[in-house]
């Protein structure tokens, strides 16, 4: 089998380019680098603002838990004075009536007996 010749050309263009390069290709990794460090810093800075907003929502949560116990109570304690009010305003019925009977009782007309109203509420 024959051989085949290699012949070698040489470009001194490309020689040039090659020695000359270095610092170009340095530039260029630089350049890479410092776009990467941009990127990772804007990622970083999306993360600290989803955590931020993160830890604002968990704060409004728990703010809207303490708000929403603070005003059942409330309601249970307005409940509660109804009840008293309601309660109060039976006795004081009951009490009128029984006053009412016991001047009847005591009266020979009706004139001297006294009514007291009732309200409703």
């Amino acid at each position: 089998m024959p051989r085949s010749k290699l012949v070698l050309t040489f470009d001194q263009k490309a020689r040039k380019d090659f020695v000359c390069g270095f610092r170009k290709r340095k530039d260029q990794r630089r350049k890479i680098a410092q776009e990467e460090l941009k990127v990772k810093a804007r990622k970083e800075k999306a993360g600290g603002r989803r955590a931020k907003r993160d830890e604002r929502d968990k704060r409004m949560q728990e703010y809207e838990e303490v708000m929403r116990a603070r005003r059942e109570q409330r309601q249970k304690e307005e409940e509660e004075i109804r009840e008293f009010r309601r309660l109060r305003e039976v006795q004081n019925r009951d009490r009128q009536v029984t006053e009412q009977i016991n001047e009847m009782e005591s009266s020979d007309t009706d004139s001297e007996i006294v009514q007291v109203e009732r309200r409703d509420k």
